[in-house]
This record gives structure tokens, C-alpha cells and sequence, in this order.
């Protein structure tokens, strides 16, 4: 877990998993991620993620590929960002 995450929420809607072919139970898996996304993009990911789990950034969006089930691949926009619940003193995303 990064500095400062506790408590993570994941949103993933019906054009998410119509556009990518993830579907919302998977985009939980962090081993699935790696399966269905570009490496180069993966890494990115991955960096953005780590600087927004330490508090360096609030949020970010990216460009990446999914790979889909079929072997065909889809660019799509991932936004990610951090909201502080002062009542329940976690972090989630």
C-alpha cells in the first residue's frame, strides 16, 4: 500500500467495460491490469499512480491502450484522482 492509502474505491461503468471488454470485477485485479494494458502504458500508470498515492499529485488522466479479448486494441482515457475523508480519516480514489 502507498504512503497515505487506505481505503480504495474503484468506478467502473458499462461503457468501461463495453468500450475495453474489462469488466468492473476485473478492473479490480491489479494481476488482470497488467494483462489487459500496454506495457508502455502500464509503467506510466503505474508511476502516476505510486506520485498520487504519496500526495504528490491530487489526480491525473492518461491515454492508454487496453488490450482487448479478442486481440484487438482500444485507446481510452483512465482519470484517477484522491479524495480525503476527514470523517472516516482514509483515502480513496
Amino acid at each position: 500500500m502507498g504512503a497515505g492509502r487506505r481505503a480504495e474505491t474503484c468506478l467502473v461503468n458499462s461503457a468501461h467495460e463495453r468500450i475495453t471488454g474489462v469488466s468492473a470485477s476485473k478492473s479490480k485485479d491489479a494481476v488482470n491490469f497488467l494483462t489487459v494494458s500496454n506495457p508502455e502504458d502500464s509503467a506510466k500508470q503505474a508511476e502516476l499512480t505510486e506520485k498520487l498515492y504519496s500526495g504528490e499529485i491530487d489526480e491525473f488522466s492518461m491515454e492508454k491502450r487496453y488490450l482487448r479479448p479478442n486481440g484487438s486494441v482500444v485507446w481510452a482515457v483512465l482519470s484517477m484522482h484522491t479524495h480525503h475523508d476527514r470523517v472516516r480519516a482514509r483515502w480513496t480514489n
